[in-house]
């Protein structure tokens, strides 16, 4: 039985990663269903993250049967990469992740920031990018790659 009371909840950035990166050591298809299942709808990440959380949390997320908000504040600081880095683990391939909400809001978006979200905008249903220094290169890279997008674009 599934239970999904308190899904709407907030669970701390360590945490998730915490969990996330126990299941990848137990590496069971099972567990990583089960606990997709509990997964708080809006995921907000703060602080350091490294590759491997990175990892972690795309690995659980890709189990998931719902779609998310991600936030990444921008107190988020990417250990060993950058935001381009950050997506780029973030929407492998090889994972079938589907967001609801990107928030960037208040991350600087460089050009190959920009570049790399365009790439992954079929994954995206919503972006948020108010307050995130875009330049007119950055934002044509972003409008150029989906001219139906743009009801949902904030910046």
């Amino acid at each position: 039985m599934k239970v999904r009371e308190g899904r709407h909840g907030e669970m701390d950035s360590w945490s998730i990663v915490r969990v996330c990166s126990w299941l990848q050591e137990i590496d069971d298809e099972k567990f990583y269903q089960e606990v997709a299942a509990f997964l708080p709808l809006k995921i907000n990440l703060t602080g350091n993250i490294l590759l491997t959380d990175v990892s972690s949390i795309t690995e659980v997320l890709s189990y998931s049967e719902t779609k998310h908000d991600i936030k990444i504040s921008n107190k988020c600081q990417f250990l060993h990469s950058d935001l381009k880095g950050f997506l780029k683990n973030f929407f492998k391939t090889d994972r079938n992740i589907q967001i609801k909400l990107l928030d960037l809001g208040g991350n600087k978006v460089n050009d190959e920031s920009a570049s790399a979200i365009a790439s992954y905008i079929h994954n995206i249903e919503e972006l948020h990018l108010d307050v995130c220094e875009l330049t007119s290169v950055g934002i044509c890279k972003l409008q150029r790659l989906f001219p139906t997008f743009h009801n949902q674009l904030n910046y």
